[in-house]
């Protein structure tokens, strides 16, 4: 069950309440930071009359509005990080799933997406987060869960 959904029966309606960002991106390069939004909400089923002011919304929240119309290409790695989160988010999942987040990112691209994570959790989004940074774990989680040898 997620969210009340037996996932074997209701696995869409379960999908779509889901926001999944993998630890290796799966943002398209090619396009810009503003059309990898649009399409990731169209993914999503986002109807098209909101699907570009929520893009730009999320483009103001996570620091990228000034680089909407960039090739994802060109951006730096905590930017394309957070356009990840971005895309996962267009739909409002109420759970997202964050696989190592801020791997490989400098201090403070870290500590940017670390505020933005506190921030969804506070406005009621359940985060599901898995690090190798016990210290991230202690500072963003609630519960923590540790896997030991597999």
């Amino acid at each position: 069950m997620v969210l009340g959904f037996n996932v074997a029966e209701e696995n869409l309606k379960a999908k779509a309440k889901v926001g999944v960002v993998p630890e290796a991106s799966n943002i398209y390069e090619e396009m810009t930071a503003l059309e990898n939004l649009i399409f990731s909400g169209e993914l999503y089923g986002v109807s098209s009359a909101k699907r570009r002011s929520k893009a730009l919304e999320l483009l103001k929240e996570f620091n990228l509005t000034d680089r909407a119309g960039d090739i994802v290409l060109s951006l730096s790695r905590g930017m394309k990080r957070r356009l990840t989160i971005a895309c996962a988010l267009m739909h409002n999942p109420e759970i997202l799933f964050l696989d190592e987040p801020t791997t490989g990112l400098d201090v403070q691209s870290a500590h940017q997406l670390r505020d933005q994570i506190r921030r969804l959790n506070k406005e009621g989004v359940t985060i599901l987060l898995t690090t190798h940074y016990l210290e991230e774990a202690d500072q963003l989680c609630d519960t923590i869960g540790m896997i030991n040898k597999g």
